[in-house]
């Protein structure tokens, strides 16, 4: 039962759930063996990231880079899975492909929030180990993790991405971005960026966001925010006007006795 549940289960408290932060994976492409892109693409096949949401978050949402409690454009749970599906068998067949058949030791750098942070890395550490790849975890602040993440010293690293307009997601991997942590450097997925600022009907420009979403799922594989979390509000019933948002919690309350 998670702390949520808890004060549920007590009554005389309001509990709201609002969907959060995505949890954010990077690949770093200057890494061996991260330069190959069927390396970086076992590693995601090899995690059961519907099974870690639903055994550490509890209430996620599957998801590829956009949030779906903001914009029209995010991929159904359907289309994460049919282009990044849980298939280890898959993911062995890829690093014998890329040349390490017998897979590979590497770190994973994760910026601590909270415990569930690290139960996650411990989750995706085991389901690596299934395929061969023995992932190191290298537990960090959120100041190390940024920096670190900033002058891309990792091989994996692990964090939470508080994105939450589509513009804001691919300004991220942009070359010239200092949060462009997996140093993205593609060129269609840039014309296709610059095309959608271009655009100005909101059903054309979320089609060609859909479009760069597959592309970074499928072309890139180097960043990947595979589930969104959900936040709580808790709340004593004496709490009037508390108003949760996707960007911020408690924008507003007042308390009465």
């Amino acid at each position: 039962m998670n702390v949520a549940e808890d004060f549920r289960s007590r009554g005389g408290f309001t509990v709201t759930e609002t969907p959060g932060a995505p949890i954010s994976i990077y690949l770093n492409p200057t890494v061996e063996p991260f330069d190959d892109i069927r390396v970086r693409q076992a590693v995601m096949e090899a995690v059961d990231w519907v099974g870690m949401g639903e055994n550490i978050r509890g209430h996620f949402t599957l998801t590829s880079l956009l949030r779906p409690d903001t914009s029209p454009a995010a991929l159904s749970s359907d289309e994460v899975l049919a282009l990044r599906p849980f298939d280890p068998a898959h993911a062995r067949a890829l690093l014998a492909e890329a040349g390490v058949p017998n897979g590979f030791t590497t770190s994973l750098l994760v910026q601590r929030v909270d415990d569930e942070d690290v139960r996650e890395a411990q989750w995706i550490q085991a389901d690596l180990a299934e395929v061969g790849i023995q992932a190191e975890i290298e537990i960090v602040d959120p100041a190390t993790g940024i920096d670190r993440r900033r002058n891309h010293d990792f091989a994996i690293t692990k964090a939470l991405r508080g994105v939450h307009l589509p513009d804001q997601v691919w300004r991220d991997f942009e070359p010239d971005s200092i949060e462009n942590y997996a140093l993205v450097d593609d060129p269609e997925l840039y014309r296709l960026l610059d095309e959608s600022r271009a655009t100005v009907d909101d059903a054309a420009r979320a089609e060609i966001y859909r479009q760069m979403q597959v592309r970074m799922e499928t072309e890139v594989r180097q960043a990947f925010y595979p589930i969104q979390k959900f936040d709580y509000a808790i709340a004593n019933e004496r709490v009037q006007d508390l108003w949760p948002s996707p960007i911020y919690q408690a924008a507003a309350w007042r308390t009465y006795g």
